[in-house]
Order: structure tokens, then C-alpha cells, then sequence
């Protein structure tokens, strides 16, 4: 693991660079990747691995997407350790030099200082200049590896590569997404989509392997072996692999009214906010808001602004191909009584007004 000319003229970039090859050098000497390696040469692991590799002819190699790896220099995080930071990396690093299905490496976290990005770099790793947000849609296979990533990044990560060509060519190394309680955590990760919730509720689509040493007990508590460091490091984390022919069994297409309902299955908690809304409903319907807000739609100005819009007037069409408007909400914000009347005067909105 050899660092590029420039660095060695910048003592900050070279002291990181000597800490990872430090921290390389203990991680290939573990028995934590020792196993690890056991498990990727498991027949299991290995035929779905070549099942990814296969689906593109031109790219046999994955290429590493490695979000959120954090903070690797010792200057920049005085309050915490880095050790595991460079370990998640490290891995990475040993996965590209071992297995020849590894190809290059591309490094992303907004917290990392010039001096770290150069370091990255120096490492023979590519630091992406732009912050994807997790929105990266594949062109070849590739292997995502998020070590402790919050939720929404997966999300995004899976709203991205949305379609059976690109999802299958994905792999995920991240937080055990089948350890996750969606329903607690509905309205704290408010601007999920519903694609983990479908991921989760087939039985065929998603396959999860734990890391070695790291299971989860019939209480849901995380058990880890491989001491402090590892634990910090790879806690919680699985392979996750993608099998999808396309079918969302009744998922794919959502009565709009009701798209913010069907997120998550109806538990109580969900149930309560639902409940709140559909209050909403009824007191807006007899409120004097939505009835000076009817005849105000029903205003013949209004009428012939909305008409030229929607294209109900041939000689005033803006689309003469779409007579609706399509409602695209932004910002409505987490479940809150304020927000519940807005909901609920959304989903009155289809069927009431009419150009």
C-alpha cells in the first residue's frame, strides 16, 4: 500500500497514511479477518457473488462505493477515536488487494478535511468530488459499503438503482436491515420512501448474511466477539444481496390517496397518526377555510386560469394531452398536528376540484 510522491511532502497527509497502513497490517492479522475471509469463500457467499458479476459482461470486477467512513484524522477528531474509521477503510483497501473481483475503490463523507481527502487519494482510492447524497445509480456492478450509515443513505442508495437491472448488480454492506424496527423509526427518518419497507416484506428479494461474529439474539440484541476495536468497527453490519424479477406483488402502483398510508403496515402507532388525519378530514370538511376555499376553485377567474393550465380549453392548452394536474408536494414535514391538516387537505383534493 504504497502512498503517491505528493504526500510524502505533506507530513499531515503522510502521518494518516502510516496510521492506515498500521491499521492494515493489525486488521489482516485479526481473527476477525481471518473469518471474514472464510465467509467470502463460502460457496454460499462466492455463487451469489459471481451471480452479481455476471449480470454485466463488460465489468467482471465491482467497483467499492464506500460512504461514510467519517473522520481518519487524529487532528480533525480530537473528541473520538479514529481507529475504527480506519479499519472500515482498511477493509475496503484488503477486499481491492485479495479478491480479484475488486476493482477500484471511490471514497465519499462530507466530514473529510482537505488533508484527508488527499490522503484518500494517496492511497490509490478516489475521493468523489460531489456529495451524492447516496443517489449513485450504477452502470456496472457495484459494491456499496456503508459501515454504520443512517438509514436515509440506504434509502436513497436503493431509490437510485430502483429497477431489477440495477439492483441486482448491487451489493450492500451496512447496517442489518432486517435488525431495523421501521415502525418505531416511521417518522424519525420522515423522508424515507417505501422501498426498504418492500425489500423487507419479500420473502424472496432481499438476502442478509451478518459479518462474521456479529448475530442477533431472539431479544434483538447484538452480540459481538472479536473485541472493542472490531466490535466499534463492524458492528451490526451485513452483506445484503438483491434478487428481483421485476414483481412488487401490488407495491408498484399506489392509489395516490393513499401512497402516505401504505409505507408502513397499519401498527398501532401508525394507526394513531392516521387517526389524527382522518379528524382532520372530517373538521375540514365543515370548516369555513374549505368551503371559501371550494368557492374560491368555483371563482369563473379561477376556472379559466385552471382551464388553461389543464388544457380543458383546445384554444388556451398549455398540454392538450393532460387535463389534470399532477399535486407535487415538497416540505410537508414530519407528523405533527400542523402538518396533519395539511395531509388531510391534500387527500381531499382529488375528485373535489374539477376545471
Amino acid at each position: 500500500m504504497e502512498s503517491h510522491s505528493d504526500a510524502e511532502v505533506n507530513p499531515e497527509v503522510h502521518e494518516i497514511i502510516m496510521k492506515i497502513q498500521l491499521a492494515r497490517e493489525k486488521l489482516q492479522k485479526s481473527s476477525f479477518y481471518t473469518k471474514f475471509v472464510k465467509q467470502i469463500e463460502n460457496p454460499e457467499m462466492m455463487t451469489r457473488i459471481e451471480k452479481v458479476r455476471s449480470i454485466d459482461p463488460y465489468h467482471s470486477q465491482l467497483q467499492v462505493v464506500l460512504y461514510g467512513v467519517g473522520v481518519i484524522d487524529p487532528h480533525n477528531n480530537k473528541s473520538t477515536a479514529v481507529e475504527p474509521q480506519h479499519m472500515q477503510l482498511c477493509l475496503a483497501i484488503l477486499m481491492r488487494e485479495n479478491f480479484e473481483w475488486v476493482s477500484d475503490i471511490v471514497v465519499y463523507d462530507p466530514v473529510l478535511s482537505t488533508v484527508e481527502q488527499e490522503a484518500i487519494n494517496a492511497l490509490d482510492c478516489n475521493f468523489l468530488s460531489v456529495n451524492e447524497n447516496g443517489r449513485r445509480t450504477v452502470n456496472r456492478p457495484t459494491l456499496f459499503f456503508m459501515p454504520h450509515c443512517d438509514l436515509v443513505l440506504t434509502d436513497s442508495v436503493l431509490q437510485a438503482n430502483w429497477t431489477p437491472e440495477n439492483l441486482n448488480k448491487i451489493i450492500i454492506i451496512g447496517n442489518s436491515l432486517k435488525g431495523y424496527d421501521l415502525d418505531k423509526e416511521l417518522f424519525a427518518y420522515h423522508r424515507l420512501t417505501n422501498k426498504i419497507e418492500v425489500v423487507l416484506d419479500s420473502d424472496h428479494m432481499l438476502h442478509e448474511m451478518p459479518l462474521p461474529h456479529t448475530t442477533i439474539s431472539l431479544s434483538g440484541a447484538r452480540h459481538c466477539s472479536i473485541g472493542r476495536l472490531y466490535e466499534k468497527s463492524f458492528y451490526n453490519l451485513s452483506w445484503h444481496f438483491f434478487d428481483w424479477d421485476g414483481s412488487l406483488h401490488g407495491f408498484q402502483r399506489q392509489d395516490p390517496k393513499m401512497f402516505a398510508f401504505n409505507m408502513v403496515k397499519c401498527n398501532k402507532s401508525v394507526e394513531k397518526v392516521m387517526e389524527k388525519i382522518r379528524l382532520g378530514m372530517s373538521e375540514l370538511r365543515n370548516s369555513s377555510f374549505y368551503e371559501n376555499f371550494m368557492e374560491h376553485m368555483r371563482d369563473p377567474e379561477m376556472v379559466r386560469r385552471i382551464r388553461n393550465v389543464t388544457g380543458t380549453d383546445p384554444y388556451h392548452s398549455e398540454d392538450p394531452y393532460h387535463s389534470e394536474l399532477q399535486v407535487v408536494v415538497h416540505g410537508i414535514g414530519m407528523a405533527k398536528p400542523s402538518n396533519h391538516m395539511q395531509i388531510a387537505f391534500l387527500i381531499l383534493l382529488p375528485g373535489k376540484v374539477k376545471p
